[in-house]
């Protein structure tokens, strides 16, 4: 029996860091660049006017 996910929803709260970190691509300290990669197609989904 295949349990595969097939949707992830991520609830951040407001003014989340690790979200607008990866929106402006900047560095950032501690493990929240470990974020990045899996918030990353959301973020190109969302377009310019996220």
């Amino acid at each position: 029996m295949s349990r595969a996910v097939k949707v992830l929803m991520v609830l951040g709260h407001g003014s989340c860091g690790a979200v607008k970190a990866t929106i402006e691509g900047k560095a950032v300290p501690g493990q929240i660049s470990a974020l990045y990669a899996p918030f990353q197609p959301a973020v190109d989904a969302a377009g310019p006017d996220r």
